[in-house]
């Protein structure tokens, strides 16, 4: 899978007579059997020293504060490292490994998107702002979901405009993180790998998003990672003519014929067997 890892706080207090400091993490959109290991080194600081450093290594698996309970006795802190009646706390992360994260966004549909939007899209209670006439546009999914008589009233658009209140659409059938790509990708963006090409190809269909799927069939006729047997199986499962025929153009040997062969010759294309029978008589 591939979203950001954030460090959402940093907190700070006084605890059994020590400076005790904590942080914790998570995804920025929710996601289920994430981890996040990260080594971390603490100080207290002012303009004139700084307090020794602490490195700990921490492995977070969820939204618990974790860290040090006991960094600096509360005597020594005022004596030393209180100025200007303030504490700042310096902390330096460098993240080692993640599981179960999406690559960094690439455009956010949060309320920082609002000056553009006209709707939100409600994903597993995560809010998207997007413009319904770009939507509408890209998809007749959400041509005939938000160009309906809900919104055929000029003013519902002028009161989001005018005063940032915008109609709410749930939207079933894709999870949060993969809407979020749905999204980029259709926005211009380049967010299409060899983990998420299927799924998305099954997002960009359920929403009958032309563009998406032929970006998808693309990305896969020029992937050297994916192999011809699923390949085969998608071209089959999506429709994908010029994959299917790109396939079959470049399997040349028995080996490779054999490899696609699925356990039940049943479930493949009936064109598919057909032309690599005939393949594998020539190769004779």
């Amino acid at each position: 899978m591939y979203f950001s890892f954030f460090l959402r706080n940093l907190a700070i207090g006084k605890k059994k007579g020590h400076l005790g400091v904590f942080l914790n993490s998570s995804p920025d959109v929710p996601v289920d059997n994430w981890s996040a290991e990260v080594n971390y080194n603490l100080q207290v600081i002012t303009p004139r020293k700084k307090s020794r450093n602490k490195f700990i290594n921490k492995t977070f698996v969820d939204t618990r504060l974790w860290g040090v309970p006991r960094y600096i006795k509360w005597h020594r802190l005022q004596d030393k490292y209180i100025y200007k009646n303030q504490i700042t706390v310096e902390i330096n992360v460098e993240v080692l490994k993640t599981t179960g994260f999406i690559k960094g966004r690439k455009r956010f549909f949060d309320e920082s998107n609002a000056v553009f939007s006209d709707v939100i899209l409600l994903v597993e209670g995560i809010k998207f702002f997007d413009c319904r006439l770009f939507l509408a546009g890209q998809s007749t999914y959400f041509c005939n979901l938000l160009m309906n008589e809900r919104f055929s009233e000029t003013q519902m658009v002028r009161e989001a405009y005018e005063n940032r209140v915008f109609p709410v659409i749930e939207v079933n059938g894709v999870g949060a993180l993969m809407f979020q790509t749905f999204l980029e990708d259709i926005h211009g963006f380049d967010v299409i790998d060899d983990n998420n090409v299927t799924e998305l190809l099954q997002v960009a269909r359920y929403f009958d998003e032309l563009n998406s799927v032929i970006r998808c069939q693309n990305y896969l006729i020029n992937s050297d990672v994916i192999s011809f047997r699923d390949k085969l199986q998608l071209a089959k499962q999506f429709n994908l003519i010029r994959l299917r025929e790109d396939c079959l153009e470049k399997i040349s040997t028995k080996e490779e014929i054999k490899s696609v062969i699925l356990d039940n010759p049943m479930d493949m294309d009936p064109f598919v067997n057909a032309m690599l029978l005939r393949k594998y008589i020539a190769l004779d």
